[in-house]
């Protein structure tokens, strides 16, 4: 008897050890997920190692550039066995209107697991507006960064050629021109070589080469914005249909032309755009568009430029420069979903919780503690670079940048040692004298569509996208020849661009117009009530 009472003990506390062993076992994870191009692989940041030690999961990981996955994506998205368990920075608005039956939503996850996400939700409540969605479900999570301003990107032009050469920040096209050309004929950069300066140079990575043309649009005094959509005076638009975009591609044509717009800016990669600032026998580009000096110029050639003023098409224009709405470049909805061929959701929502734990958003902003930060006893974190590398160019390679989850309070901001580069980006906002129409600049990025609407504009848009990059790159090249603009027009309207205008301008004419043009931050408030399915639509209607 007392050898089967033994035997039954021991049973007991071998299927108790059994049962402690498989609830420390690790949850495997697999997941997608977007880095820069001169990333490092999320294996050798070692914040990541932590972070799922601490989460308790093995991760599997599945890394693409933004363009590679562009090139992948709907093959990936169409078929539902290539699914990982998490998506973390691949998913656009548009991807999940069509493909939102492959998401679960959050918000139960987040209350049961979510600690970290929960408390900024608390403290930001914006952070849940931008991640909610019309059924009042959260789908991907938001993210919050640091030092943001609020024009997305900036004209910047090299000071010391300017004094090299005895002239002037250019206030017009006229003027543009003019001190583009004597950057090309007169050795602005001094070394004894008239032919190696690049006047004006803009990259065409992430289709900046159109979103730039909108930028430059702003000479005109009626649209400026960094998406090919936008309003004015309540009314959507598409800028490349528009006679601002016919002009502004003129002028570009000749800039082309003359052999002061670099002749390979249509198809420039982003990272060859940044080297060619980077030459360390002297600098030889005069004038881009950026989101800092630094991003393009790096530490060693960053402090020769200067932020200028939206030029202006002509002397008695006021020219306009993009206003990014309140808190669209401080807050991103969609960094990360979880799929419904996840097994284990509550592990997913654990992990990706812990990106918003303090310790690790620093480091997924800037890298790896020892590596890219330094941890100080005060609390503070200093950014450490190492010679020959720009700030942002260490941030890219060293973090998830962009792509990654972060949770980064104005009080963290506050302990956050950087270079100036980070702050010179908001202090350069001080040059942009006149931005466009907070209620024009709102429309698009507040306006949600249902899944069905969603799905349709972005089809739309990518047929209409598709034949303004084709005519564009040609007249950048060649021109516009008669009745070609006019021709172009007519293949828009063929590509249902009415249809796609309409389709935003019915779900803006949802939203309170007074509170849209006399309070975003009530806005705000308004849109979540209404997303989330607490306000009644015929309150919100104008």
């Amino acid at each position: 008897m007392k050898k089967l009472v033994s035997m039954c003990l021991a049973l007991i506390l071998l299927l108790g050890m059994t049962t402690a062993l498989a609830d420390d076992a690790k949850t495997t994870l697999n997941v997608t997920l977007i880095q820069q191009a001169v990333a490092i692989s999320p294996t050798e940041m070692q914040f990541l190692t932590d972070l799922c030690e601490e989460a308790n999961v093995e991760v599997k990981w599945k890394t693409y550039t933004s363009q590679t996955w562009q090139e992948v994506k709907n093959v990936i998205l169409a078929t539902p066995d290539e699914l990982p368990d998490i998506f973390i920075g691949a998913i656009t608005k548009s991807d999940f209107a069509t493909y939102n039956y492959y998401f679960i939503p959050l918000e139960g996850l987040i209350e049961k697991c979510g600690p970290h996400i929960t408390a900024m939700f608390e403290a930001y409540p914006d952070t849940k507006t931008f991640a909610t969605e019309l059924d009042g479900s959260i789908y991907g999570l938001p993210t919050r960064w640091a030092f943001r301003p609020a024009t997305h990107r900036k004209w910047y032009i090299n000071q010391v050629w300017l004094n090299n050469l005895g002239l002037e920040i250019p206030t017009t096209f006229d003027e543009l021109y003019d001190v583009l050309k004597a950057f090309k004929e007169q050795d602005a950069n001094g070394n004894g070589n008239p032919n190696d300066e690049i006047p004006f140079i803009i990259p065409n990575s992430f289709n900046f080469f159109m979103t730039h043309m909108t930028r430059m649009m702003g000479a005109y005094g009626n649209y400026s914005d960094i998406q090919t959509t936008s309003s004015k005076d309540g009314q959507f638009v598409y800028l490349p249909a528009t006679e601002d975009f016919r002009d502004t591609i003129a002028f570009v044509h000749k800039l082309y032309a003359d052999g002061l717009l670099y002749e390979e800016s249509l198809t420039l990669d982003y990272s060859t755009w940044s080297s060619l600032a980077r030459d360390p026998e002297s600098e030889n580009c005069g004038c881009t568009i950026a989101w800092s000096a630094n991003e393009f110029a790096g530490s060693m050639y960053d402090s020769q430029f200067v932020c200028m003023d939206q030029i202006a098409a002509t002397k008695d224009i006021q020219p306009v420069s993009s206003n990014t709405p309140y808190n669209s470049l401080t807050y991103k909805g969609h960094g990360a979903q979880i799929t419904t061929v996840c097994k284990n959701p509550e592990a997913a929502m654990r992990f990706l919780d812990l990106w918003y734990k303090e310790i690790y958003s620093v480091q997924a902003y800037f890298g790896s503690i020892g590596t890219a930060l330094e941890q100080n006893a005060d609390g503070t974190y200093t950014f450490i670079v190492p010679e020959g590398y720009g700030v942002e160019e260490w941030q890219r390679i060293n973090a998830v940048i962009d792509t990654g989850l972060y949770y980064i309070s104005d009080e963290l901001q506050s302990r956050l040692i950087v270079p100036k580069a980070f702050t010179q980006v908001v202090d350069d906002e001080a040059v942009i004298s006149k931005r466009v129409a907070e209620a024009d600049g709102n429309a698009f990025y507040f306006v949600k569509l249902d899944p069905e609407d969603n799905a349709e504009a972005a089809i739309i848009l990518n047929d209409l996208q598709t034949i303004t990059s084709t005519y564009m790159a040609d007249w950048v090249v060649n021109g516009i020849a008669e009745g070609a603009w006019e021709e172009y027009v007519k293949n828009l309207e063929k590509a249902q661009m009415k249809d796609y205008l309409a389709i935003y301008q019915n779900a803006y004419d949802e939203f309170d117009h007074f509170v849209l043009q006399n309070n975003p931050k009530a806005l705000m408030a308004n849109a979540y009530l209404l997303f989330s399915g607490n306000l009644p639509r015929d309150f919100a209607r104008a």
